[in-house]
């Protein structure tokens, strides 16, 4: 069924072509406060729109409630510093170390200075074996940490290549770096205790 239409007039001004219902809400939303009036031939005469049943206007629904602000968000928590933790018993042993190492490298400063003492009135030689030994220990660190990593590295071309003999190589190797350190590291210790008691000898006759 078509929507019925209707000609409109504004303060007796009546518009141009028909409108249909949608048409005339929105004239009289436009034209609020003025007299807007209808008319098609099922009316007979001009008739205000807001008295036909098909224009009334149902109650406006309530306004919606404002919605409740927001609310604030919380702080971020403070973080506070952890507690530093209890040292474990390889750290406490590094830091006993690097400690007597420390130590060593402080009195056995002047031990260097005596090597340009031509006249070897005073012996730097009880002082420098403290120092000479802390560096064996290094290189002697060092080593096995090389014999290890070579001992790895062939490891891992022998699997690689899926050579048998070359996987067991790299095994030895690794084995016997670490060994090999520690013998000459225990090698230098008695002959350094050895020179050691000789000095201590020394020391104790020029004494008496």
């Amino acid at each position: 069924m078509p929507e019925e239409t209707y000609f409109v007039a504004v303060d007796g001004r009546q518009l141009d072509g028909e409108q249909d219902m949608g048409q005339v809400r929105q004239i009289c939303s436009q034209y609020a406060g003025r007299q807007v009036m209808v008319w098609n031939e099922s009316l007979g005469s001009w008739t205000d729109p807001k008295t036909l049943p098909s224009f009334r206007v149902s109650a406006a629904p309530a306004p919606a409630p404002a919605p409740a602000p927001a609310p604030m968000p919380a702080p971020a928590p403070v973080r506070h510093p952890a507690a530093p933790r209890e040292a474990g018993p390889a750290a406490a042993a590094a830091a006993a170390t690097g400690a007597a190492m420390g130590s060593v490298m402080t009195e056995d400063a002047g031990a260097l200075k005596g090597l340009i003492d031509i006249r070897f009135e005073n012996l730097v030689a009880p002082k420098l074996l403290r120092l000479l030994y802390v560096v064996l220990i290094v290189l002697c660190g060092l080593g096995a940490l090389g014999g290890i990593l070579s001992g790895l590295q062939t490891m891992a071309t022998g699997i690689r290549f899926g050579v048998f003999g070359v996987i067991v190589t790299g095994i030895v190797m690794m084995v016997i770096g670490p060994v090999l350190a520690v013998f000459y590291l225990a090698l230098m210790r008695v002959l350094f205790e050895g020179v050691h008691v000789l000095f201590q000898i020394r020391e104790k006759l020029g004494k008496s």
